[in-house]
């Protein structure tokens, strides 16, 4: 099996999509810590956690042919991963009557077998607030929150101070929050608003 290391991320896509299990296992380690530990701060399971990882990286692979490749892989799996821990509450919910209210709600679920014009769709609104930051801001929010990087690995790359790149983060959140907001995407409930809204912690 060819190894992947040294390659970039459209390079190891482009691998991906032609049955590369080398360039998959790669991508898979770029990306697993970062969701995994949006993911457990919702489920407050390892378990659980780990599913829903396990789901998420089994659709990359089942549909890397109809991957758009002009597209940072980092925002579909982030999205998926946020479509399937919302899923998964919401059965949970209905599952142990925890809240009367919210289990009675009869909310769309997304189907397990969520396709990538979706997720794509689901994306975009996150990218245009992504797009609204400043450069280091932008910067910094990918490396932190999108590539799982801690404050320190994601200073040293930019040359900046790890109080820095803490309050460009948060600054980046707070936007970010702000105008998922105030433009609501398509068939957003308020769980999956709040869902989103922790992800963004």
């Amino acid at each position: 099996m060819p190894s992947a290391i040294g390659h970039t991320e459209h390079e190891l896509l482009q691998r991906m999509k032609k049955g590369d299990e080398a360039a998959f296992c790669a991508l898979y380690d770029n990306y697993h810590a970062a969701l995994y530990r949006n993911v457990i701060k919702l489920v407050h399971s390892a378990a659980e956690a780990q599913d829903i990882i396990q789901e998420v990286f089994i659709a990359l692979w089942e549909q890397r042919s109809t991957l758009d490749l002009s597209r940072p892989v980092n925002g579909w799996l982030f999205t998926l991963s946020y479509h399937r821990t919302v899923n998964h509450l919401r059965k949970k919910l209905r599952e142990e009557s925890k809240s009367r209210l919210i289990a009675d709600l009869s909310y769309p679920e997304i189907p397990a077998n969520v396709d990538e014009q979706l997720i794509v769709s689901q994306w975009q609104l996150m990218e245009e607030a992504i797009g609204h930051l400043s450069p280091q801001k932008k910067k910094v929010f990918e490396l932190c929150k999108l590539q799982g990087k801690s404050y320190e690995n994601a200073a040293r790359e930019l040359g900046l101070s790890r109080h820095t790149v803490g309050e460009y983060l948060q600054e980046a959140m707070a936007f970010i929050r702000e105008y998922v907001r105030r433009h609501p995407f398509h068939g957003s409930s308020s769980l999956a608003v709040l869902v989103l809204e922790i992800f963004l912690k």
